[in-house]
């Protein structure tokens, strides 16, 4: 009788010393201890394999603004599984204890995660659950997208390359000054797009969600500009020097071609002025530049003469060919007239003496 009792206290401690383990592996990350009184490891995991039930796991990884995050890895009892395009991970798990750690940062070429919590502010990366029923966990990341930015020519599938580029995104103003910029998720709005000091969209024409890393094109109101310079006869105002002023009161000095005009390549849709002067007239023609091919008329006629000495290179007229040759005719008379002369007097001398 006294031998069974022995028996039945040590029983119980033993029960209570192994309840003690078990409450520990619940709140620590080894959840693999050993009891020394009998000699032998146990594994809490091993605890299911008596058991035939069996329940669903879901591990739901979003970032700060709850957008799921796709091919995150977490690793389940050693062996990692990566979310899907909707940020979840599910598997069917047996009864028990189940270690789940989270990765504390993930840097790709176009996603930078890092671990911010679990969705019960559960401290540590590693945790051990003890499955009994269907379970969902949460795991929040902070996390940058690659966002690739190109700026096109509005009429040509050529890019520009803008001084500044400002983004609107929960009522924060973003400058950027690079194609390639990082984002959290989140709706953008794209405010200005700088090029030649003109802005070059309509304030929140554009706008975007960033979810995922991402190339946008955006079409900016650029174009090629080509105005044709004509005088009061129609002709073109051929290899004259002009002067163009932006909006802002940029000063280009500019020539036109043999065909009047100016071709200016990627210019802002904006209003412009042109600065000629004619004769001992100075002219201002203001325009609107919006992509298309212009004529530009100057209430004056321009004259040849008026070229500068560096482009005067045209044929001589027929005209003054004949007034050379009459020059020339008049000369031979005067000389030959004089010799004459000169002869005459020679003569009537000899016969004097």
């Amino acid at each position: 009788m006294e031998f069974k009792l022995i028996i039945f206290i040590i029983s119980v401690l033993l029960i209570i010393q192994i309840n003690q383990y078990v409450v520990y592996a619940l709140i620590c990350d080894n959840y693999v201890f050993s009891y020394p009184q009998v000699g032998q490891n146990l594994n809490l995991k091993d605890q299911s394999i008596n058991q035939n039930l069996n329940h669903k796991l879901t591990i739901e990884v979003i970032d700060e603004n709850g957008f799921p995050i796709s091919e995150l890895p977490i690793y389940i009892d050693g062996k990692v599984f990566y979310t899907d395009n909707s940020g979840r991970i599910v598997k069917i798990i047996d009864d028990g204890l189940h270690l789940i750690e989270a990765v504390e940062s993930l840097n790709l070429i176009d996603v930078k995660a890092s671990f911010v919590k679990w969705f019960d502010n559960f401290p540590n990366l590693k945790r051990v659950i003890n499955i009994t029923s269907n379970i969902t966990l949460q795991l929040i990341y902070s996390v940058k997208y690659k966002i690739t930015l190109y700026f096109y020519n509005w009429y040509a599938d050529k890019t520009i390359v803008p001084s500044l580029v400002q983004l609107v995104f929960d009522e924060q103003i973003l400058n950027i000054s690079a194609n390639n910029v990082w984002l959290s998720s989140g709706k953008y709005s794209i405010m200005k797009v700088l090029f030649r000091d003109e802005n070059t969209v309509k304030s929140g024409k554009y706008i975007f969600e960033v979810i995922s890393p991402n190339v946008l094109k955006i079409i900016c109101q650029v174009a090629d500009m080509n105005i044709t310079l004509l005088d009061s006869n129609n002709s073109p105002i051929a290899n004259h020097d002009v002067k163009l002023v932006t909006a802002g009161g940029v000063e280009l000095n500019l020539n036109t071609n043999a065909l009047g005009q100016l071709v200016i390549n990627d210019m802002p849709f904006s209003e412009y002025k042109i600065v000629v002067k004619l004769g001992n007239q100075v002219i201002t023609k203001t325009f609107l530049f919006a992509g298309e091919e212009q004529q530009l008329f100057f209430p004056a006629e321009f004259k040849k003469e008026e070229f500068s000495p560096s482009t005067q290179m045209f044929p001589i007229s027929n005209m003054q060919n004949y007034s050379l040759i009459i020059i020339l005719v008049f000369i031979l008379i005067f000389i030959s007239t004089l010799d004459i002369a000169i002869y005459l007097l020679y003569r009537r001398r000899a016969s004097i003496k």
